[in-house]
Order: C-alpha cells, then sequence, then structure tokens
C-alpha cells in the first residue's frame, strides 16, 4: 500500500510541476523570450505534445536520470526544476 501511495505522489507531483513548466515555457514564447519549447525544437508541436514533452522532462528530473535532450532556459523554468528535485527528495 505504501508503494501505491508513492507512486501516486510522484505522478501527482509530475503533473503539477508539468504543468508549471510547460505555461512557463508558452508564456515566454508569448512575451517573445526563448522558451524550453524553442530550444528544444518544438515550437511546431501540439499542446498535447508539448505537455507529454514537459512531463517526460519533470519524470526524468523527480528520478534524477538525467538530461540532454530538453532543458529549462529561463529561470523561473530552472526554479521549478530545482523545486521539483526538492520535493521529490521530501517523497523519497
Amino acid at each position: 500500500m505504501k508503494l501505491i501511495k508513492l507512486e501516486i505522489l510522484v505522478i501527482t507531483l509530475a503533473h503539477v510541476a508539468c504543468c508549471i513548466f510547460l505555461k512557463i515555457g508558452l508564456e515566454n514564447i508569448q512575451k517573445g523570450e526563448m522558451s524550453w519549447v524553442i530550444k528544444a525544437g518544438f515550437s511546431t508541436e501540439s499542446l498535447w505534445d508539448l505537455y507529454l514533452q514537459s512531463l517526460y522532462y519533470m519524470i526524468i528530473t523527480i528520478c534524477t536520470i538525467g538530461y540532454g535532450d530538453i532543458s529549462p532556459y529561463q529561470l523561473s523554468s530552472l526554479l521549478i526544476r530545482n523545486e521539483s528535485i526538492s520535493e521529490s527528495e521530501e517523497a523519497f
């Protein structure tokens, strides 16, 4: 039962962080600023595809597997990544 609760917590944390990370990326584009969406070459992707890319990034962040293909660009995106890492450490 504890494992199921942990899985639900991680999935919920990943979803919330993913939505915030995606919102920041899209807001940066609307302001005419550089964004992780543009930097990673996802500017023509659908909202669903961007959500999945953002979710992937957050799961990688929470599990601390590593990066290489997607990375935060603006300070606000970096702060969300750092908060996600902090939250996942507390969960474990």
